[in-house]
This record gives C-alpha cells, sequence and structure tokens, in this order.
C-alpha cells in the first residue's frame, strides 16, 4: 500500500479516532481535523464550514476521510438549521477544498438515506427515502459531491455506513443505553414495538472497510459503497441479546413511544463492497456485544 498523508476530518470522535489509531499503524501521515484535539496522529482544530482553516490542513494532503457531522438523529430533529449548516455547508467545504487540490475524498454517508425504501436487501443503486433530517441531510451531501465530481473533477468515494457500536462509542447510540441500562438494573426503554430491525457494524470491521478503499482507489473511484453487515437484527433481538450476556432477566424492558419517522425494516446488501474491497464483516452482533459490554462495564463502577 502506497502511504500517503492522510486528513480525517472528525478525526477526535469515535469513528475517527479507531480510524486515525489503524491509519497510523498502517505507516500513513495522519492529520485529524477537528473541534477538539486528537489524543493521536497530527491535530488540528477547526470547523468544517471555515473554507480558509480546511483549506490550510489538507494542504499537501492526498487523501481526505470526512467523517465529521451531527450524526445524532435526535439533535439533528431539533436543530435542522446547524444540522444543515454541518452536515451539508460542510461537506461543500470539504469537497470544494479537495477539488481545487486534487485530493481523493472518503464521505462518511449513512444507510439512512435509504429510510424507508420498499428496496430490500438495499443496494447503492436503490430509492433512498429518508425519514429523518440526518438522512436527508446526507443525501444532499452526496449528491454535492457528485456534482463537484461533473464540474469540478472531484475524486471521492461514497461510503454508506451502517450503525457502528464499540468500544468508545458515544453514550448516546441505543446500544450504549441499553448495555447501560442492564448493567445498572433498569429497565430499557425499547421505542415502539421493538419489530424494527437494523444491521449493526462492530467498529472494527468498518475501520478495516475504509483502509480497503485506499488499497484500491483507482479502481473504486465515484463509487458509492455499502460499509455495513447482512446480519439484519430486530430492536427486541439486540435488547435480548444484552439481557442474556449481562445476566438479567430476560423480561427487564418496557416498551415507550416510537420515535418519530421511525425506520422500521433495515436490510442491507453488501455485494458491491464484497466485490470491490474483498471485505465482509467479520465480527457478529454477539460477538461485538461482548467486548462492548467489557468496555462499558468499568465506565459504571
Amino acid at each position: 500500500m502506497k502511504l500517503m498523508r492522510i486528513l480525517v476530518s472528525g478525526g477526535a470522535g469515535f469513528i475517527g479516532l479507531s480510524l486515525v489509531k489503524r491509519l497510523l499503524l498502517e505507516g500513513h501521515d495522519v492529520v485529524s481535523y477537528d473541534l477538539r484535539p486528537s489524543p493521536m496522529g497530527e491535530s488540528m482544530i477547526g470547523d468544517i464550514t471555515d473554507e480558509e482553516a480546511f483549506g490550510n490542513a489538507v494542504n499537501g494532503c492526498e487523501h481526505v476521510f470526512h467523517l465529521a457531522a451531527a450524526a445524532d438523529l435526535n439533535w439533528c430533529s431539533a436543530h435542522p438549521n446547524e444540522a444543515v449548516k454541518i452536515n451539508i455547508e460542510g461537506t461543500r467545504v470539504v469537497a470544494q477544498e479537495c477539488a481545487k487540490r486534487d485530493v481523493t475524498l472518503s464521505f462518511a454517508s449513512t444507510c439512512c438515506v435509504y429510510g424507508s425504501t420498499p428496496d430490500h436487501p438495499s443496494d447503492e443503486e436503490s430509492i433512498c427515502s429518508p425519514t429523518d433530517i440526518y438522512g436527508a441531510t446526507k443525501v444532499a451531501a452526496e449528491a454535492l459531491i457528485r456534482g463537484y465530481k461533473k464540474k469540478r473533477g472531484l475524486n471521492y468515494h461514497l461510503l454508506r455506513f451502517g450503525t457502528t457500536y464499540g468500544p468508545g462509542m458515544r453514550p448516546t447510540l441505543a446500544i450504549y443505553v441499553f448495555i447501560q441500562q442492564a448493567l445498572q438494573d433498569k429497565k430499557m426503554t425499547i421505542h415502539g414495538s421493538g419489530e424494527q430491525t437494523r444491521c449493526m457494524i462492530y467498529i472494527d470491521d468498518l475501520v478495516e472497510a475504509c483502509v480497503k478503499t485506499l488499497e484500491l482507489d483507482h479502481y473504486i473511484m465515484g463509487t458509492t459503497l455499502n460499509i455495513a453487515t447482512e446480519e439484519e437484527l430486530s430492536v427486541m433481538q439486540m435488547a435480548q441479546m444484552i439481557l442474556e450476556l449481562t445476566g438479567k432477566p430476560l423480561d427487564q424492558y418496557v416498551h415507550v413511544s416510537d420515535r418519530s419517522g421511525q425506520i422500521m425494516k433495515e436490510q442491507i446488501d453488501l455485494s458491491r463492497s464484497r466485490k470491490l474491497l474483498d471485505w465482509e464483516p467479520e465480527t457478529s452482533f454477539r460477538e461485538g456485544l461482548l467486548k462492548t459490554i467489557a468496555w462499558i462495564r468499568p465506565q459504571l463502577r
């Protein structure tokens, strides 16, 4: 693999930290661009909506992983103007500055763009029908990047991440909340029926896919790739597995009001990623949960 200078926007976040660490282990020169410093690699403090600051940061880089985003679905719904500024305007700035300097851009999109699509399993050509502000901003950001390819020659990959979990995850993510509730002997709060399904991906598997895009840049340029799992589980199944693995009663849960815009079915097709990246996730949800529980447990003592 060719060694490069790589910028990771959002490099101090959950996924960003894991990606920076792995890129450093591979021997790359890595800079984290975020609102706060990263404990690994070179750190630059800046806002992705600041053209001058981001432009200066990307000078000399050959590749950018753009992970910085407003990613909390509830926060985006409550603060749509800010979500649009960060996720759409911020991506415009990143695309513009990368295009100016002939820097390849890997954009962290999301499987939430499929929303209530009728296409299952969802492949990269499926109808995008987002049900929330977050998913809608990611659809718009993808379109912006394609536009910069047509008008400015931007080289890019669109990486549609599944919901990611594992050590380092944000405390607001559902898996963290479920584990915390179980370990603290509180009833799990399951929104709606719990029959809604998701395809979760363990952090190490997602990072592995990102690294593989670097190895195959010239083959997959301008490609959209699903980076998730094909292990489709209902929220109820996930909750019961957490209760089992933490040694709690399997009826230690309560149903609460459903979320507005709830996606009832998520089923992801990985055929393209499997073929182009020679990649597929190796960590089952049960295996990933065991590692995640072991990481969370000491924090609650």
